[in-house]
C-alpha cells in the first residue's frame, strides 16, 4: 500500500544514486512496475521522482571521483601445479600458491567506466563531453560538384569533344 513514508523512502534511495530495481527487490517494497504506474498516475510524485533521479545522477558522478581517489587493496592469487618430494622421498603433485597485494586498479577503472557510460545515457544533458567545432572561411560545394561531373564526363568514352554522345 502506498504511503507518504514509502514514497519518501523510494525517493531518498533514488536520490542517493540507487536504482529503482534494487530498492524494489527489498522485502515489503512494491515492484518497479508499480512505482512506474504511480509516476504515470500522479504528476506530483513524477516530478519528485524526476528530481530524485537528477540528484542521484549527481551522486553517481561524485561517486566516480571517490572511486578514482580511493585505492582499494586486494589480493592477486595465482596457483601453479608442480611437484614436490614428500617425507618418504617420493615425488608427488603439489600446488605452489603465490599471493600478491596491490591496488585493484582494473576493478576501479571498470566501476568508473560503467558509471560514466550509464550517466551519458541516463543524463545526457548533464553528463556529456562537449565538443565545439568552429569553421571560418568559405566552402563552395557547387564548384566541387561541377568538377566531379566534368571529371566523370572526361573519363566517359561515349563523350566526345562536342559533349554529345555518339
Amino acid at each position: 500500500m502506498r504511503t507518504p513514508e514509502l514514497d519518501a523512502r523510494i525517493l531518498e534511495w533514488i536520490s542517493n544514486g540507487g536504482t529503482l530495481r534494487s530498492i524494489c527487490r527489498q522485502p515489503g517494497m512494491p515492484s518497479h512496475v508499480t512505482v512506474h504506474e504511480w509516476r504515470k498516475a500522479d504528476a506530483t510524485f513524477a516530478a519528485r521522482y524526476d528530481e530524485a533521479k537528477r540528484i542521484g545522477y549527481e551522486h553517481i558522478g561524485e561517486e566516480i571521483l571517490d572511486i578514482a581517489n580511493t585505492p582499494v587493496d586486494g589480493e592477486i592469487v595465482t596457483e601453479e601445479t608442480t611437484t614436490a618430494v614428500d617425507e618418504a622421498g617420493d615425488t608427488v603433485p603439489a600446488v605452489r600458491r603465490t599471493v600478491r597485494r596491490e591496488d585493484m586498479l582494473g576493478h576501479r577503472k571498470l566501476q568508473i567506466e560503467a558509471r560514466d557510460k550509464l550517466l551519458k545515457v541516463w543524463w545526457p544533458e548533464g553528463w556529456t563531453t562537449k565538443v565545439a567545432v568552429e569553421h571560418s572561411g568559405k566552402v563552395s560545394f557547387d564548384k566541387m560538384l561541377q568538377k566531379v561531373v566534368d571529371d566523370e564526363a572526361a573519363d566517359d568514352p561515349k563523350e566526345k569533344g562536342d559533349g554529345k554522345p555518339e
